[in-house]
């Protein structure tokens, strides 16, 4: 079992957790976004070798991905 701490978690990384992390994050925060999928997107978003992401998707992952501010924990429960 990992620990880690923040001063928010965010449960769900579907298009409201992403959009919720960086907004805090914007603002000091650090975040964790726990997810049990093996990628951010939630169940609009799914990932697969016939799906093309939206460009706002493919935009608020990469935002995500490269904020200094915010952990995403895919695949945890």
């Amino acid at each position: 079992m990992q620990s880690v701490d923040s001063e928010i978690l965010i449960l769900g990384a579907g298009p409201a957790g992403l959009s919720a992390a960086l907004a805090a994050a914007r603002c000091g925060k650090s975040v964790i976004i726990l997810d049990d999928n093996p990628r951010p997107g939630g169940q609009i978003w799914r990932d697969g070798p016939q799906v093309s992401l939206p460009r706002h998707a493919r935009r608020l992952r990469q935002a995500v991905a490269e904020h200094p501010h915010i952990t995403l924990l895919s695949g945890a429960r």
